[in-house]
């Protein structure tokens, strides 16, 4: 049973018998656009067009228009006729609000809450007709509608309006009655016209039924990927995830979903953390792909043939209490950090640069469909996606950020080191044996020369390192008698403000180790500075007429040792030799190295 009331209106008149043999049935289309929204008041408003939909001018008699929508979100408010004085004003003939209609099972996906809507413009005068619809298919506005809306349609994005012209076929299990469009012919004389396109409303028609949008437009976001720092020992290169507004409105920040490419032929992700606060959940991996083959896409990125990819997300906790805003200035945001493994080239060659690229339309879309999410934050239980402006991408146009060679610079020995094993004149100096690095800082330095190398300085004088070898002074000759001091000058330089320490040892038994019993001979800390020299005892045990491995450290780290790297400070290496001309009474001390 119909459960609207159907309304008879007759537009053909006394001829129509003998007219309607005489001309085709014209054509129309119809279709509601939206004129105004008022996100205050909570009101919208949409224009009834009417156009020919067969290429022919003919001229608009009367109308009736019936159409349902979901009554849960709207409800009708006003109607108006935008036609000239010929026509009758707006007449509304019913208006039915929010009925359930779920038991009819028909074709409408809101039957539930269905609302009916029913109005008429009639001719005033049928003897002279009305308007005429452009032949060219121009649209004509014959009225306009308000609705009431619902808070829904404002603040949920995935919440929107639809509103369906009644016709045959689609409407039929509520109402036989249907939206009805004449022709005026002549005098007296109209026919009824065909509607070929109804255009309702629903969520592809955009603002005008999702108004979210409307009402709250997109807020726009920059991001990018800001160096941060470099633990040149273990080659982690950290890097701030950065945003912020880029429409100088200040918005709520809600979840995000950060993924990015980059070569992993350079770099592999290590680890991540969140730097929001509690409002949001920590730092969630979703996928880490390590160097993937994906030249075959022949896209856009240099690297795609070891294509690394990273994905995580970071959500709000609580979305009825929203979380940060981002600030109005434009100011940039450090939401997270990321640390990545860096290979040795990344560090020791300045034309080899690492790319990281942030996944957004067309530019990674070969790769795969998925890019960078920002959501803003509303209002209670509502967000809605965020549109990204710019996408500060990683690579060589960023200069150290991207591109790291002379930001770890190491200072290196240079005692004697011909295999990975140990033995008179061949100690642990290559970083392939282990040897000694120091991580060049200002302020700290063995006497006040001091250079970089990219690996230990292995030489048979101990003579590779060049002059930077100024801490301690030697004479060219000392005779001692052993259980004597051996008395060296010491330069140095700490202006870093933190206690350095030196430590040294001589290979005593020229085994070309320093792990020997009395082999460290200096341990002393600068807490009210170092003494002005180097004191030792040359044991009675020490090995005569054979060069012998002396190495010095210097560094903020305390409890050395002999090898590996070290965060700050200096290495420097030298060989002395130890003579008996007689019975080895007294000693004759000669120095090998002289810088």
């Amino acid at each position: 049973m119909n459960i609207f009331k159907k309304t008879k209106y007759f537009f053909c008149y006394s001829l129509l018998l003998t007219c309607t043999s005489l001309f085709a049935q014209a054509e129309y289309d119809l279709r509601l656009t939206l004129d105004t929204i008022d996100c205050v008041n909570k009101t919208a408003c949409y224009n009834v067009q009417l156009r020919t939909a067969d290429g022919t001018g003919w001229g608009l008699a009367g109308q009736n228009y019936r159409l349902y929508y979901d009554g849960s979100l709207a409800s009708w408010q006003s109607g108006v006729s935008t036609l000239p004085s010929a026509y009758q004003s707006f007449i509304l003939i019913q208006d039915f609000q929010n009925a359930d209609a779920s038991a009819t099972n028909g074709a409408l996906t809101f039957e539930d809450n269905l609302s009916f809507l029913n109005y008429t413009m009639d001719l005033n005068n049928l003897s002279t007709g009305g308007i005429s619809f452009p032949a060219d298919g121009s649209w004509v506005t014959t009225s306009q509608l308000c609705f009431s809306i619902q808070d829904a349609l404002i603040n949920d994005p995935n919440t929107c309006l639809e509103i369906v012209w009644a016709k045959e076929g689609l409407t039929t299990e509520y109402a036989t009655s249907y939206v009805e469009v004449s022709e005026w012919q002549m005098a007296n004389t109209t026919n009824p016209a065909v509607g070929q396109v109804y255009d309702g409303l629903d969520a592809t028609d955009g603002n005008a039924s999702c108004m979210t949008d409307y009402c709250f437009p997109p807020a726009k976001y920059d991001i990018r990927l800001a160096f941060d720092s470099i633990d040149c020992i273990n080659q982690v290169g950290c890097f701030n995830v950065q945003l912020r507004t880029a429409d100088g409105n200040g918005w709520g920040l809600a979840g995000q979903n950060y993924r990015i490419y980059y070569d992993a032929a350079l770099a592999s992700w290590q680890s991540g953390t969140s730097a929001l606060p509690a409002a949001y959940q920590g730092f969630t991996l979703i996928q880490d792909i390590q160097d993937v083959d994906a030249s075959a896409t022949n896209s856009n990125l240099a690297f795609e043939s070891t294509l690394g990819f990273l994905n995580y997300t970071m959500d709000l906790s609580d979305l009825t209490a929203g979380g940060i805003n981002l600030p109005t200035d434009g100011s940039w945001l450090t939401t997270s950090q990321l640390c990545f493994s860096l290979e040795d080239s990344l560090l020791d060659n300045p034309s080899t640069c690492l790319e990281a690229i942030w996944a957004r339309d067309t530019l990674t879309a070969a790769y795969a469909t998925s890019y960078v999410e920002v959501s803003e934050w509303i209002m209670s239980d509502s967000m809605k996606m965020a549109d990204g402006e710019f996408y500060d991408d990683l690579d060589a146009s960023d200069g150290n950020d991207a591109c790291f060679d002379g930001i770890c610079v190491f200072d290196y020995g240079d005692l004697p080191d011909s295999s990975d094993t140990t033995n008179s004149n061949d100690y642990q100096t290559l970083i392939a044996n282990n040897g000694p690095a120091h991580l060049l800082v200002t302020g700290l330095s063995l006497g006040t020369l001091i250079d970089a190398e990219m690996d230990g300085q292995a030489d048979i004088n101990a003579a590779g390192d060049g002059a930077d070898e100024d801490g301690l002074t030697f004479f060219t000759s000392l005779d001692l008698t052993p259980g004597q001091t051996f008395r060296l000058p010491l330069g140095y330089v700490n202006t870093t403000g933190n206690t350095a320490h030196i430590e040294a040892w001589v290979d005593w038994n020229g085994d070309g180790d320093f792990n020997d019993t009395n082999e460290m001979v200096i341990d002393i800390d600068d807490t009210i500075g170092f003494p002005s020299y180097l004191e030792f005892t040359i044991p009675n045990t020490a090995t005569k007429s054979t060069l012998l491995g002396l190495r010095i450290r210097l560094s903020n780290t305390d409890n050395m040792t002999p090898y590996g790297i070290i965060a700050q400070g200096e290495v420097e290496d030298y060989l002395i030799e130890i003579d008996c001309p007689n019975t080895c009474l007294p000693v004759t001390v000669n120095v090998i190295r002289m810088e």
